[in-house]
């Protein structure tokens, strides 16, 4: 827990930087390429203007891989 606490406070923004519907601290679904969902994770933060962010990943979730961004279209409230 205290590499995700450390990533989250090193790296991400609370707020988005782009309008959305998403904040930090909601429950969501994620729903990878090949249609898994992957049910009631947290929005934990938002990129800074990077490399990801300007592909559209740019939402961080508490999941095993919390490093690794997220496009706000495969995630549902």
């Amino acid at each position: 827990m205290h590499d995700i606490n450390k990533f989250i406070k090193n790296n991400l923004l609370q707020k988005s930087p782009v309008p959305c519907i998403f904040k930090t601290g909601d429950k969501v679904t994620f729903t990878n390429d090949y249609g898994v969902k992957f049910h009631d994770l947290t929005i934990i933060g938002f990129s800074m203007p990077t490399e990801e962010f300007l592909r559209g990943r740019f939402i961080y979730l508490n999941s095993d891989a919390y490093w690794f961004p997220h496009h706000a279209d495969q995630l549902t409230i």
